[in-house]
């Protein structure tokens, strides 16, 4: 249990994500490669996977309801990159952050139908229990994830330019439509950012995230060192 989720009633407003992993070294090293051939996620994992994954969500489903934290939205969120288990300790078959081909969209729901399911499972009242997926590319999407994905991350550019799909999403899928970006430089006026956080909530966003550079050149940094200084 993360000790983010450690909140009281006064607190219980946050959004905060559930360390539910999903990077099984002995499991994912045994995968097909990232590839159109690859074969379907259901059939990639034992049951005892699947097992584990649902009584896990149900652990914290169950916890979340004793500890009252009724307010707070959690969040379950697949991140990491297929490349990320190339050389590196870590990692998974598909790309969970920022999805680009049918088989990680089918991936991300499967993953969403098992922590929903162990949800359920739990029997827990008044929690807020939703999934999450960081999507740069919801116009290849379609209606792949809908009833799956209840919080969208998505660039704050494409909800700028594409605002009538993100909002056809955000209605039919339904999900709350999150944009993400980066903030101003220390040597541009702050106000930029409060302006920016405005827009979006003027093209019916429900939130705005920011996305720090620094920490994109951190990991960027990380890639190279496990590639032998080789840059991604």
């Amino acid at each position: 249990m993360q000790d983010s989720l450690v909140c009281d009633e006064r607190v219980n407003t946050r959004k905060e994500l559930l360390s539910i992993p999903h990077s099984t070294p002995s499991v994912i090293r045994k995968l097909n490669k990232h590839d159109i051939k690859a074969k379907p996620i259901e059939d990639s994992f034992p049951q005892t996977y699947k097992d584990a994954f649902v009584n896990n969500s149900a652990d914290f489903a169950t916890h979340a309801a004793e500890k009252k934290w009724s307010k707070t939205k959690l969040q379950c969120f697949q991140n990491n990159k297929h490349q990320y288990s190339y050389d590196g300790p870590g990692g998974t078959a598909w790309m969970m952050d920022e999805p680009n081909e049918y088989l990680d969209w089918r991936a991300i729901n499967f993953y969403s139908a098992l922590f929903h399911d162990g949800v359920k499972k739990s029997g827990a009242k008044d929690v807020q229990f939703v999934y999450r997926a960081d999507v740069s590319r919801a116009m290849w999407q379609g209606s792949v994830s809908d009833g799956l994905m209840e919080m969208s991350i998505v660039p704050a550019g494409e909800a700028f330019n594409t605002p009538y799909l993100l909002r056809e999403h955000k209605r039919r899928m339904p999900t709350e439509l999150v944009a993400y970006g980066g903030a101003n430089e220390n040597s541009r006026p702050n106000l930029e950012s409060a302006a920016w956080c405005i827009k979006c909530y003027v093209y019916e966003c429900d939130g705005a995230l920011r996305w720090l550079l620094r920490i994109a050149r951190i990991i960027e940094r990380f890639i190279e060192h496990l590639h032998g200084g080789t840059k991604v």
